[in-house]
């Protein structure tokens, strides 16, 4: 059902070209937004991101746990009552490194 003087989006047209009639690049990386300065190259402006766990039972991002690594009786990794931060990664657009920072507890 069509409604008078409403416009439905996409009629009449292009959505894929912007005011200049010209098709915007895709993007492959997120722009940076920032001033960080990579420690390896020296680059400014790096693509912020999330380091990943995907192991069974995760929550998808990984977190930083102060102290040393201490193993259970099955080998996993004791965390019981010790503080977690939740990890800042950072990539360098020109050479790959990643800058990761522990600034939030989580």
């Amino acid at each position: 059902m069509l409604l008078s003087g409403v416009s439905t989006p996409g009629v009449g047209q292009d959505l894929g070209t912007g005011p200049d009639g010209q098709r915007p690049q895709p993007l492959t990386t997120l722009p940076p937004v920032n001033n960080i300065r990579c420690t390896q190259c020296g680059a400014v402006g790096l693509e912020p991101g999330f380091v990943e766990d995907s192991g069974q039972g995760a929550r998808g991002f990984a977190r930083w746990i102060a102290g040393p690594l201490q193993r259970g009786r099955l080998g996993n990794a004791k965390r019981m009552g010790r503080p977690r931060w939740q990890i800042d990664a950072y990539r360098c657009p020109t050479c790959a490194h990643l800058e990761l920072f522990a600034a939030q507890p989580d």
